[in-house]
This record gives structure tokens, sequence and C-alpha cells, in this order.
């Protein structure tokens, strides 16, 4: 027996099939429930719960009114931390001396909660806060550890030399994890790769958390056929109930024959640019250099589609020409060009970009997804103080290589000097104080034409 706010109590422990008889009693609470002379709480629940990792169990909560008068009760579920667990409905209003039925929920994810033993509860308060009752049952969560890895590298892995990578370890089981991974090492044959891990590699991760460690790829040479390889890692958990285990992950160089179509490609692109024929600012240019220009892109055409020829196993001669002849196709085949991923140019105050190149749409659909891959790596490729200048550009300001139509473009760039100009390949946008200091960098390394405009305005 007890005294709570002047008024005398009698509570037992039991189970339901438990005979009591006492005087005056209030309120009988059974097991994990207290009750007020307003509202009481009854869980049905035949026995301990157990649930899985992905379980939804549903009970019937039974909600009393002790009172002459209608009650307004909110319910609120505690011990289900990291689930979507609810009572439904969880506000309820109760008739004089009437019970009402409302559901529990009890949902489990493969992360939440954590195994073991828990206390789930239920309490009623009224509208104002004031707590009424409370009932409680003991759950289970069954132990169900998981660790996932997975490796993330560089996409254009080709030519020797080291590449920065990460590791992700992700706890995707519902106890904490605590123990080491280790890197494969040496993998591939004599001269052998290798890929190893900067740091220590040990990991502690409650159930959901994931992790990035560091990694180092050093490739030792390049093939001529693009080859994959299946390193492994051993992960060893020394806490969470886990096994070791080995994670198997892929490691795929691009060999030198598949780069080849590539290269000629921007080889091609490139002649262009020093010669001029797509982009010029200073008027028209003489018929001989055009024909310059249809004799490199008849060779790189021919180039490009003998390694074809050779990677397919199928010989194959350029449209429009008789085996063993050059051709005045001012592109690769069509076969193997990609379309122009056009965007629209951001007109921005106080930006700016460079025009690299003017073209009509049909010289767009041909050439510009490859001269947007040729000025990527013709930024990639700059020495010196200028790579730091331009990397700390890219870094700050995130300018890209991009291709946009006349309608898409901002202003300056519409008034083209080459009238026909329906498409710009353009590098932006960078802060209008930088452009011009880019434009001369790009001119300095390899001689180009470029244009520069504001981009405030469409």
């Amino acid at each position: 027996m007890s005294t709570e706010d002047g008024e005398t109590r009698n509570e037992f422990s039991g189970s339901a099939e438990t005979v009591l008889q006492a005087g005056n009693i209030g309120a009988v609470h059974f097991r994990g429930s207290k009750s007020s002379e307003d509202i009481a709480l009854m869980l049905i629940c035949d026995a301990e719960l157990e649930l899985n990792p992905g379980d939804q169990v549903s009970l019937t909560l039974e909600v009393s009114n002790l009172k002459d008068q209608p009650h307004d009760v909110v319910l609120h579920l505690n011990g289900m931390p990291g689930t979507s667990s609810e009572v439904v409905p969880d506000k309820v209003t109760i008739a004089p001396r009437r019970t009402e039925k409302v559901k529990l929920v009890l949902r489990t994810s493969p992360t939440s909660p954590e195994a073991g033993r828990r206390r789930v509860s239920v309490h009623a308060e009224d509208p104002s806060g004031r707590r009424l009752a409370e009932t409680s049952e003991t759950v289970t969560i069954v132990s169900r550890p998981n660790l996932t890895a997975s490796l993330a590298l560089p996409g254009d892995l080709s030519e020797p030399g080291t590449y920065e990578g990460v590791v992700e370890l992700t706890n995707t089981g519902n106890k904490p994890l605590q123990g080491t991974i280790q890197a494969p090492g040496e993998f591939g044959e004599a001269p052998a790769h290798h890929l190893d891990l900067v740091g220590s590699g040990s990991f502690d991760l409650a159930p959901g958390d994931s992790a990035l460690l560091d990694l180092e790829l050093r490739l030792s040479t390049q093939a001529p056929l693009t080859t994959s390889w299946s390193p492994q890692f051993e992960i060893s958990v020394a806490r969470g109930g886990l096994d070791s285990f080995t994670q198997e992950v892929t490691v795929t160089q691009i060999g030198w024959l598949a780069q080849m179509p590539a290269f000629l490609a921007a080889a091609f692109a490139a002649a262009r640019v020093r010669l001029g024929e797509f982009v010029s600012w200073c008027g028209e240019k003489p018929a001989t250099r055009r024909g310059v220009l249809l004799t490199v892109a008849g060779v790189a055409v021919v180039l490009t589609s003998v390694v074809t020829a050779g990677l397919s196993g199928e010989p194959t001669t350029p449209a429009g020409s008789a085996a063993g002849t050059t051709t005045s196709s001012t592109g690769p085949p069509a076969t193997s060009v990609p379309a122009p991923p056009y965007s629209v140019m951001p007109c921005a105050p106080g930006t700016s970009a460079i025009n690299l190149w003017g073209m009509t749409e049909a010289e767009a659909g041909a050439h510009a997804a490859w001269l947007i891959e040729y000025e990527s790596r013709r930024l990639q490729r700059l020495p010196g103080e200028d790579a730091r200048f331009v990397g700390q550009l890219l870094d700050l300001h995130h300018p890209r290589v991009q291709v946009s139509r006349w309608d898409d473009a901002c202003s300056p760039f519409r008034g083209s000097k080459r009238p026909e100009a329906e498409v710009f390949v353009w590098f932006g946008p960078l802060p209008s104080d930088q452009v011009e200091s880019v434009c001369a960098m790009l001119h300095k390394h390899e001689p180009l034409d470029c244009q520069t405009g504001s981009t405030t305005a469409r």
C-alpha cells in the first residue's frame, strides 16, 4: 500500500490469472502497468515478444476511462528508436466508464533497434501533458550482425601510376561492430599492381553507420586490352558476433587499344583547333586551309576505322569511300559519335565564360561530344603553376567544359563573329576577373583563338 497525492492506492504484481481480494481498490496493476483514477491501460500480449529485423507486429492496447465524464487521451510509444513503430490512433476520446481499443504497431529495420532485450512502453497523457497511465512489455530483438564493403576508384583507370580511392564499410546489421580490414596488397601477374590502405584499417561502427577508409591503387603497367581483376579484402570483426570474412571487389584497367579511337578523335579535334576551322574571330579563312583540314580529317577517320576494326575483329570502311582511299568526311564514323550533352548557360552576375568553339548544329552532332572530352583533357594536362591555378578554380567554382545551343547561350556569345554559329562549346562559368587569365593560359600551352564574354544576361 502506498500514499500518493493524499490518496490510498493498492499496487500488486502478478499474472492476469491471479485472484486478488482487497477492499476499496481503485486499480489493479498487472505486469509492467501503472494506472490512475482516470485512465487504465492494458496491453494484450500472451507471451514475451521476439522480433527479427524487418518484422512488423500489431498488438491490441485497451484504454479504459474510469470516470463518469468523457476523457481525451494522448498516447505515446517509447523504446523503439529509429523505427516507424506507432500507436494507431494516438489520440482517442473515451466515453464515461468505457474502453477503447487501439493498435500498437511495432516495426523493426535491419539496423534498428539494436539487438537485445528492451522495454517497450506506452503512456497516456491528457491534452495538458499530465501523465495518466503507463503499460510496458519486454521485447527481444534478435541479433543479425552484418557488414558490407564497397570500393570506389576513379572511373578512367588506364595509364600506369598512382590513383586515390576509398573503401566504404557499412554496418548493415543491428549490433555494434569493431574490427579491422586488410587490403589485398599485390594483385595481378608480374609486374604486380598494388591496392593498399592509407592508415590502420580499424573500424568501430554503430548499426547503420558507415566509414570511409582511404586507399592507394598503383598500376604498374597498361596492357593492350582492357583487363579486370578481383582482389579480396580480409575483414576481421573482434566485437559484434560476426565471423571474419573476405570481400571481393573489381578493379578494371582500360587497355591502350581501347583508347586509340578517342585519342585519334582528340588529335583530329586538336588539329581543327590549331588551324582555326570552327572558331575564328579574325575573318574568313583561306581556301587552302580548309583543304589541309579535310586531309587531316580523312586521315583521322581512316585510322580510327582501322583501330575500331582491330578491336571488333571486322574491317570497317568509312562511309562514302572505297577501301584504301581517304575520305572528305569531317569527323569520326557516325556510329561512334555520342550525342552532345547540351546544357543551358547559367547567366549569373559577376561570371564569365570562355567560348572555345562555335559551330553549326550539324557540326555539333558530329564533333561536340569529342571536343568536350578533348578540352577537358587539355585542362588536366596543364603543367606547373598553371595546373595549380586552374585546379584552385575547379575546386572553388566547379567550372567545366559544356555545350549549349544559341538560344541557351548568354548574350555576348550570340554576337559571335562566325554568323552561322548555332552551338557553342565553352568553359565556365568562371569569375569575371579570372576569365582572361585562363584564356591566355590555354593559348600559351596550345594556340587557341578563344573568345571570352560575360554571362550576366541572356
